[in-house]
């Protein structure tokens, strides 16, 4: 069905942003940001669970070290300035 096409893209997207290098963090802040988008609730969380599933299986990570670490440290950056702007 459709909505079966659009649950596992968001389970694999979830795959992929452990892959890529996201930081934990950031993919939390991304699942409850994205709560808000059809499919609501459900295909936020396969997006996490999909992270997870990559992080269990410790999928092997295509970028090279020093790529995940600019993408960490600019995630982190991110989230710092959504949290410095709300509780300011």
């Amino acid at each position: 069905s459709g909505s079966s096409g659009v649950i596992r893209s968001r389970f694999r997207s979830g795959m992929m942003h452990y892959q890529i290098g996201y930081h934990p963090l950031f993919q939390l802040v991304s699942t409850a940001y994205r709560l808000f988008e059809r499919p609501f609730i459900a295909g936020s969380l396969l997006t996490l669970i999909g992270y997870c599933w990559a992080c269990v299986r410790r999928l092997e990570r295509p970028v090279s070290p020093g790529f995940v670490a600019y993408l960490k440290s600019e995630q982190i950056s991110r989230v710092r300035s959504i949290f410095t702007l709300k509780f300011n």
